[in-house]
Order: C-alpha cells, then sequence, then structure tokens
C-alpha cells in the first residue's frame, strides 16, 4: 500500500496531473506564477550583494 502512495507522490512531483486531479482556477495559476517570478528575482537580486565571509 505504502508503495503505491509514494508511486502516486512521485506523478505529482514530476508534475503530471493524475485523473480526478484538483483542477486550478487559471487566473490563481497566473497570480502564483507571477508571485513566484518576483519572489526568484527578489532573491537573485539578494544574493546578488551577497558577500561570503572569509
Amino acid at each position: 500500500m505504502s508503495c503505491r502512495n509514494e508511486e502516486k507522490n512521485s506523478y505529482v512531483a514530476m508534475g503530471i496531473l493524475l485523473f480526478g486531479g484538483p483542477l486550478l482556477n487559471p487566473i490563481i495559476a497566473a497570480a502564483a506564477m507571477s508571485l513566484s517570478s518576483v519572489y526568484v528575482l527578489l532573491n537573485a537580486l539578494r544574493l546578488k550583494g551577497f558577500k561570503p565571509v572569509r
């Protein structure tokens, strides 16, 4: 039984939508993608000024 759950979780982790899975509203998905891009940009700018301690 646990093998089946691990199998299902690996498909979800790979981004494959299982039949009967939840569908996301496209507007919410677009907002989430936009926020993700902003988050990545902010992290890149934060790391740009990072100076490691020697």
